[in-house]
């Protein structure tokens, strides 16, 4: 299995002409209206996944990340990527038929934009270790949940409201989830269901799949780096909490929030028989949800 993300399939909502795109890319004014399946490349983790291990069969387009941008708007940085793979990437890309696109920005990168064509909402950690109980990722909506912390939708209005154009949003979802330690009391409600917002022990993070943060050193602001306890959807996969066509495995519970709109899995801890993992993870049955508008 490829450590590739899953994806929901969306509608191209752009007129790309066809010198948008290369020849025999998905994304030419031919493929116009048809459904379009993306994905990032994590080019900070080329060295264990390669471009090699990309499934590109599954994509329509495939972004790389990151470049950074620069003084002049003419051009961008890639101070912090290798400089070699990103022509390789593209290379690669069109050799699959895929479009490659470029993120410009990243997490600090966005210092030098003078002005904003598109507005990429972000819509994920929401809820994690920081917070005061278990909650979903990802939300859909929160104007349901018990706290307002934020959602696509809150997002979205907050633009709108802001005079931000809806068609010159994009509304970024992750393909991992955020893991916590909760005991079996606070696990479930007297009906025996998941909680959907339970209390968890934040003195014991669970640590997540192999490409999770790990204790010891600092940051790029100088904060002490911890465990993460974050499980990518192929780690996921790996662990024994999914199936690869992302249903829950069997022996794993769950619950899906009609609010968020994301799932909650519950696991027991072999070596932790008094404590169980609990994580939000938006995964097959998010895809599947009919949106609303």
């Amino acid at each position: 299995l490829a450590r590739a993300s899953p994806h929901c399939s969306l509608i191209h909502s752009h007129n790309y002409s066809p010198s948008a795109s290369p020849s025999g890319v998905p994304g030419g004014s031919s493929n116009t209206g048809s459904l379009v399946s993306a994905s990032w490349y994590a080019s900070w983790h080329s060295s264990n996944f390669t471009l090699q291990d990309v499934s590109w069969s599954k994509y329509t387009s495939v972004i790389y990340s990151f470049a950074n941008t620069a003084p002049n708007g003419n051009f961008i940085a890639l101070e912090d990527s290798d400089k070699q793979l990103l022509p390789q990437f593209v290379q690669t890309a069109h050799q699959n038929s895929v479009l490659a696109l470029l993120s410009i920005g990243g997490w600090s990168g966005s210092r030098y934009f003078s002005y904003a064509y598109h507005a990429e909402i972000m819509n994920y950690d929401i809820w994690g270790s920081w917070s005061a109980s278990v909650g979903p990722n990802a939300p859909l909506d929160d104007s349901c949940a018990p706290t307002a912390e934020g959602s696509a939708m809150s997002a979205v209005k907050a633009w709108s409201k802001a005079g931000f154009p809806i068609k010159q949003m994009i509304l970024g979802v992750p393909t991992y989830g955020h893991s916590f330690r909760v005991t079996p009391a606070h696990a479930l409600n007297s009906s025996n269901n998941i909680m959907l917002y339970a209390p968890f022990n934040k003195s014991a993070q669970p640590t997540g799949d192999k490409w999770d943060a790990t204790a010891g050193g600092v940051d790029e602001c100088g904060n002490p780096n911890v465990v993460g306890g974050v499980f990518n959807f192929w780690g996921l996969v790996y662990g024994g909490f999914l199936t690869t066509n992302g249903n829950a495995a069997s022996g794993i519970d769950y619950i899906f929030d009609n609010c968020s709109e994301t799932v909650r899995t519950l696991s027991p801890f072999t070596n932790y028989p008094r404590s169980s993992l609990m994580g939000p993870f938006e995964l097959s049955l998010s895809c599947t949800t009919p949106r609303r508008k």
